[in-house]
């Protein structure tokens, strides 16, 4: 990047390097550097929606998505369109727009299924906005399938079951998937009694 500092393509390159190592500010930084030469990418600008992402930036992330949308596409291909299709989805749905997120999220999903926060972002969206638990009880499990040991997809999985007042039976029919996951030392098994 120091050698090549004017090409937008090896500054975006020297940010990916750096956001695999987490340093995320330096990654963002040198991804706008890319965008101050060439304004109109949109993988760039998705790199920098990823980094707001990963910081709980949600309004940052949007304004980033609401960019790519309004441009050009620069950058996406039919194989990673599908990422900018959940990630778009996820945020409206984290931001509580499911009416705006949920048919990005199943677009996205109609493309690459095995996205397991996505799925959890469909799943809170059918729940909490259309009312459709066993579908979303459903599209949770699918999520836990694809991510057995993520502690969101777990705490939903228990928010669930305590909106149910136990596990009935959308939740008890996918018993068989959860049979051994969550097992292991430091976990306590709870029983009704």
């Amino acid at each position: 990047a120091l050698a090549w500092g004017r090409s937008c393509k090896t500054l975006h390159q020297y940010g990916t390097v750096l956001h695999s190592k987490g340093d995320l500010e330096g990654a963002r930084q040198t991804y706008e550097a890319s965008l101050g030469i060439f304004d109109d990418n949109a993988v760039t600008d998705y790199s920098i929606a990823q980094i707001h992402l990963q910081r709980g930036e949600l309004w940052q992330a949007h304004t980033r998505m609401v960019k790519i949308s309004n441009g050009h596409g620069i950058g996406f291909d039919d194989t990673s369109r599908f990422a900018f299709l959940v990630d778009a989805g996820y945020t409206l749905a984290a931001l509580g727009d499911c009416t705006a997120g949920m048919p990005l999220l199943r677009e996205g999903l109609g493309i690459v299924r095995h996205v397991p926060h996505a799925l959890n972002a469909l799943a809170i969206c059918l729940v909490w906005q259309d009312g459709r638990f066993d579908e979303g009880v459903q599209t949770l499990m699918e999520a836990i399938q694809y991510d057995t040991n993520h502690p969101v997809l777990w705490s939903n999985a228990a928010a669930l079951s305590v909106w149910q007042r136990d596990l009935g039976e959308p939740i008890a029919s996918h018993r068989p998937l959860l049979t051994g996951v969550g097992t292991g030392p430091g976990v306590r098994v709870v029983s009704k009694s």
